[in-house]
């Protein structure tokens, strides 16, 4: 702002303020910023709300895809792979466990249909639960549900009248899968031995008592369970023990114990479901008011709003981007984007063509080892290449125009008066 010491940069501003020539002035600065730090003097603005993430694109694997992997690229190989399928039979998603020094761990494998690959991660949510596809075969028999697949194979075996199932990835991801298939039916829940198994078994328990299911479970932490076992430390269990073991949960819990939860599940219903179910609801906590239920269901539904805004955060400026649900000709999309660019830029057809292409390319580029770079010149200035680049970076893949930062030429330093390079 002031003209004596106007210049095209912070560095042109020191070497005028000291009345050094560049070399000396980069000099002086690094050794500033080498002994005072880069900590910030002013206070950070805060940051702005991250957006949501993108959701990661999912499919079940086609029957002719290839193999998932077998090895995993730090935790080795697999001691155990179970697989999660669809109703119809088809490969959801897999869930591989590895023996390491420090422990188990898992990871999930699901395939993506936007790479045509299979990647280390999981679908979106909702997750079908394990052994889906008995379930979705057979609607009449009773079921166990344990934590973990582990647990969920031992009860098959211990249990052989019973279908077994159980979620993925852990006790405090429950609500990630849907539960929809156990609606209606008997369901005996038999949590592991310690309070996040008591939890996990609550969870569920209230969202399905509060769609229909009759609901059992077994305190395990009452009997001389060891911290932290599962059905599958117990080998000599069978249905006998099961039948003889389980109540209703709600008498177990008391009217107390999972109200919360059961407001919660009440606030994920739909309008009409809610209404239509208000009285079991009003029964269920023990005989509340449904002007007292009303009001705690709608300050539910108000928190459950303000999980979902506040989703996994990603850095990315950039919006999600939504596919083209049909295919697309190209000859006919580059013409439009030529007669876009054509109606803010006077161009050449054979300009325009080179412009159209160059935007189709960044769309793609990740199919290419090497991609071009467009130049964008004119023979003097105020012919239009502010313009097209503005069209251009509406039009492109995550467009971001970016700053030029000019440089003086040489390194016998910058003077004011000088035009900049």
């Amino acid at each position: 702002a002031v003209d004596d010491l106007a210049g095209p940069d912070l560095v042109s501003l020191y070497m005028a303020l000291e009345g050094l020539g560049e070399a000396a002035a980069l000099d002086a600065l690094e050794g500033y910023i080498s002994t005072a730090g880069l900590k910030p003097r002013r206070k950070t603005q805060a940051k702005p709300k991250p957006t949501k993430k993108a959701k990661c694109k999912t499919a079940p694997a086609p029957e002719d895809c290839h193999l998932p992997p077998d090895f995993h690229p730090e935790l080795g190989e697999p001691s155990t792979v179970w697989e999660y399928k669809t109703s119809e039979g088809q490969i959801d998603f897999y869930v591989y466990r590895f023996e390491t020094e420090a422990g188990k761990e898992t990871r999930p494998v699901s395939y993506s249909i936007e790479k045509c690959d299979w990647q280390w991660k999981m679908p979106a949510p909702l997750w079908g639960i394990y052994n889906l596809d008995q379930l979705a075969d057979d609607n009449i028999t009773h079921v166990v549900v344990t934590e973990g697949e582990k647990s969920a194979n031992a009860a098959t075996d211990l249990f052989p009248e019973y279908i077994s199932t159980t979620s993925a990835s852990g006790s405090s991801n429950a609500l990630k899968s849907d539960w929809t298939p156990l609606h209606g039916r008997e369901v005996t829940l038999i949590p592991d031995a310690d309070d996040p198994g008591l939890k996990y078994a609550q969870t569920i328990g209230a969202e399905l008592l509060v769609n229909d299911s009759e609901v059992f479970i077994v305190g395990t932490l009452e009997m001389e369970w060891k911290q932290g076992d599962d059905v599958a430390d117990y080998p000599d269990l069978d249905q006998n023990w099961l039948e003889e073991n389980r109540q209703p949960i709600r008498e177990w819990a008391g009217f107390k114990e999972m109200d919360d939860l059961i407001v919660e599940a009440a606030a994920r219903l739909s309008p009409l479901d809610y209404d239509r179910n208000k009285d079991k609801l009003v029964a269920l906590l023990g005989g509340v008011s449904k002007i007292t239920l009303d009001s705690l269901v709608k300050k539910a539904r108000r928190a459950n709003a303000n999980d979902e805004d506040d989703d996994v955060p990603s850095n990315s400026i950039f919006s999600d981007e939504e596919l083209w649900p049909e295919p697309v000709d190209g000859r006919a999309l580059v013409q439009e984007i030529q007669s876009i660019i054509r109606s803010h830029v006077i161009l050449s057809a054979h300009e325009a063509l080179a412009v159209a292409l160059w935007v189709l390319l960044t769309y793609v580029f990740r199919s290419f080892r090497v991609c071009p770079r467009l130049l964008v010149s004119s023979p003097e200035k105020r012919c239009g290449k502010t313009t097209l680049l503005e069209t251009i970076q509406a039009l492109c893949f995550r467009g971001l125009a970016a700053p030029i930062f000019r440089v003086p030429r040489c390194l016998g330093g910058w003077k004011p008066g000088h035009p900049p390079c």
